[in-house]
């Protein structure tokens, strides 16, 4: 674990800000297709153009 994430769980934790973490791999480039499995990046774009919802899941 690294000091951001100290800090991050401290801030938390005390109340002062709510802290996410998103470590992605593959986010952009090319042979992204704009899938919910492929692409951060390339999905949320395609959702935001299609009015559709974004979900992200993890605890």
């Amino acid at each position: 674990m690294c000091a951001r994430d100290l800090y991050g769980q401290t801030f938390d934790a005390r109340g002062w800000v709510d802290v996410a973490v998103f470590r992605g791999s593959c986010i952009y480039g090319p042979h992204q297709f704009g899938v919910r499995q492929q692409g951060w990046i390339s999905w949320f774009t395609r959702a935001v153009l299609e009015e559709l919802p974004i979900t992200i899941l993890g605890d």
